[in-house]
């Protein structure tokens, strides 16, 4: 689900968009220095597809 639409209760429930876990893995392999926040994002997409192999 987008990001901030995902929390915005005043309106309908936006459409969820496709994501790759590897351009999240992409992304905290970079470590362009971006808010810890969205490296947090990204690591709970790893960590929630590893959880689904176990």
């Amino acid at each position: 689900m987008p990001f901030p639409e995902i929390y915005d209760v005043t309106s309908r429930p936006p459409a969820p968009t496709i994501g790759q876990l590897t351009e999240s893995w992409a992304n905290l392999q970079r470590g362009q220095g971006d808010t810890i926040s969205f490296e947090l994002v990204w690591l709970a997409d790893v960590l929630k597809a590893l959880g689904h192999l176990t």
